[in-house]
């Protein structure tokens, strides 16, 4: 049942789900903020120019939510519009593909009770399969604790602190009213959280939820790690996205005086992940530069978010990877960034989200 939350206390929250050619999951979606613990709420959707009957199955849910039709122009225009068509003071985005869990609202907005300079809340993801059943896994695996990491992120990195992907957020609307709008490009070349991220932690502290508040469904049209295959081209791909967000968020930095190091970030400095992406591309082109040897294995110590012991590990097995021979070498950065192998069309690829699982 519903609680009736609707005096000084209790914000609003707006919920805005944005749908590309989700048609199979948008109903359960939106039916999972129906369903919420938290009463006040409203429903955006935005609909990107879907084809494949998503305004059908959005107009059944009629006055109970807000749908927006627009043509096709990529999810962070789908972000923009949301959120100007928005009047909550917390806003969540939620893609089609995920649900909230029902009392993730009421979690979220405690956050903010508790401490209105938050920029954001955020908690896991559990992962779950196409029709919806949990496989044993939060997504990430770690988030930092509540806190003020602007200068942890200053000294190493965007990944110095530890985030939650896109529906594992709720953000405060001062917060998005000074760094929206997003740039727009249907491609969709940046990462909307990799935009809003990093910012959220210069902008103020965050806190973080130990329990899970959505769920990210695993399916083979995923637009984040686990559903990037291991290609040349995907791997770039990847990298311009990241390049592209980093760039963002240096300009929206500067408007609160922060001056970001971002040939640093741009060259991979912080991040291993980067660099032996930037290694794999190097060995499946040779045309391409690969990183230093000590850039690639020093990388695990540098954004903190790893204890010592761990990190060690880490550097010992990059270095490994770096003295293998190529075919080797690639078989163990798929394995270590946790990247299915390419899909073959029309095959099983089933055997692909049990292997990131593993």
């Amino acid at each position: 049942m519903k609680k009736d939350l609707s005096g000084a206390d209790e914000p609003r929250v707006s919920v805005i789900v944005t749908n590309y050619n989700y048609a199979c999951y948008v109903c359960d979606s939106i039916q999972s903020v129906l369903d919420q613990t938290y009463g006040n709420i409203e429903i955006i959707v935005v609909d990107d120019g879907s084809t494949d009957g998503s305004p059908e199955h959005i107009s059944g849910f009629g006055k109970r939510i807000t749908p927006l039709y627009r043509d096709h122009q990529g999810q962070c225009a789908a972000f923009n519009a949301g959120f100007a068509a928005s009047t909550g003071e917390i806003i969540v985005f939620l893609d089609a593909d995920d649900r909230l869990i029902s009392d993730a609202v009421e979690r979220f907005v405690a956050a903010f009770l508790d401490d209105k300079h938050i920029t954001k809340s955020q908690g896991y993801m559990t992962a779950v399969d196409t029709s919806g059943r949990r496989l044993d896994r939060n997504i990430p695996h770690y988030l930092s604790p509540s806190g003020n990491y602007k200068n942890s992120l200053l000294e190493k990195g965007p990944w110095a602190c530890a985030q939650a992907w896109t529906s594992g957020n709720a953000w405060a609307r001062w917060f998005i009213e000074q760094v929206l709008p997003l740039p727009e490009d249907a491609d969709n070349r940046v990462f909307p959280d990799g935009c809003l991220n990093p910012l959220a932690a210069l902008y103020g502290p965050i806190a973080t939820l130990d329990e899970p508040v959505a769920c990210y469904r695993i399916h083979d049209r995923n637009n984040g790690p686990i559903g990037t295959e291991f290609t040349l081209p995907s791997l770039s791909l990847r990298l311009t996205r990241m390049r592209n967000s980093f760039e963002f968020v240096s300009e929206r930095a500067t408007r609160i005086g922060i001056s970001l190091p971002l040939e640093h970030w741009l060259q991979w400095k912080t991040s291993w992940k980067g660099n032996v992406t930037v290694y794999a591309i190097s060995l499946m082109d040779p045309s391409q530069p690969p990183p230093r040897f000590h850039e690639v294995v020093m990388a695990p110590f540098r954004t903190g978010k790893s204890n010592v012991l761990k990190a060690t590990g880490l550097s010992f097995a990059l270095t490994a990877v770096w003295l293998m021979p190529e075919k080797y070498a690639l078989w163990a950065i798929r394995r270590l960034l946790r990247v299915p192998q390419a899909r073959k069309p029309g095959g099983d690829n089933g055997s692909d989200v049990r292997e990131y699982l593993r």
